[in-house]
């Protein structure tokens, strides 16, 4: 056999046959913090997303959002009763404030999705933001439902690293913004009210 210095013999994959000469280091695993918590509007279910908090740049990690039934008969800690993952960090989440099951998401790529937690097969949202020039391009560290008297239904408010605030409706399933506002630079701030206290 083979005897390769610097690594240990747990790094080691060995082929599925006597005498093949596969080996591989094993996938480098990194704990995923919790970034956001959401409770439902019975008090029933707690959400929490998953992400990273060290990131820089483009996020390759993927996250994940697990909903517990708190009063449930089976509910254990380590086993939640729902779980979606996404190819990037989750970073924020918001329960529906009428509707104890609709639970809404942030990523870090700057998608938006929403799940309905009460269907057969919740895995896929019902709605979900497109990647465009429209839509957010940073981490959505902050999200909030808020009733519209107008349109007579809760929006979901969005606010990202971007600068922009969007405003989006589930009757358009979250295809594009229905309003938004784009915030100055703080450090643009910053530096334009030092020069006016100087």
């Amino acid at each position: 056999k083979k005897v390769e210095k610097g690594k240990s013999a747990d790094e080691v994959v060995v082929g599925l046959k006597e005498g093949w000469p596969v080996e591989a280091r094993k996938p480098v695993t990194r704990r995923l913090h919790a970034t956001s918590v959401s409770w439902n509007c019975t008090g029933k279910s707690l959400a929490v997303c998953y992400g990273r908090t060290d990131m820089n740049g483009w996020c390759d990690m993927p996250g994940a959002v697990c909903v517990w039934r708190i009063f449930s008969k089976d509910f254990a800690p380590e086993n939640p009763y729902l779980t979606f993952d996404h190819a990037s960090c989750f970073c924020s989440l918001a329960f529906h404030p009428e509707n104890p099951a609709l639970l809404a998401a942030g990523s870090f790529d700057g998608q938006l999705m929403v799940w309905d937690i009460s269907q057969d097969s919740p895995e896929e949202p019902v709605a979900m933001t497109p990647i465009n020039e429209f839509c957010h391009s940073e981490p959505v560290f902050s999200l909030c439902w808020i009733w519209d008297a107008k349109e007579r239904e809760f929006l979901l408010i969005s606010a990202a690293a971007d600068g922009r605030i969007l405003t989006w409706s589930l009757s358009n399933k979250l295809r594009h913004p229905v309003r938004g506002a784009m915030l100055n630079n703080p450090a643009a701030l910053s530096r334009t009210s030092e020069r006016r206290v100087v």
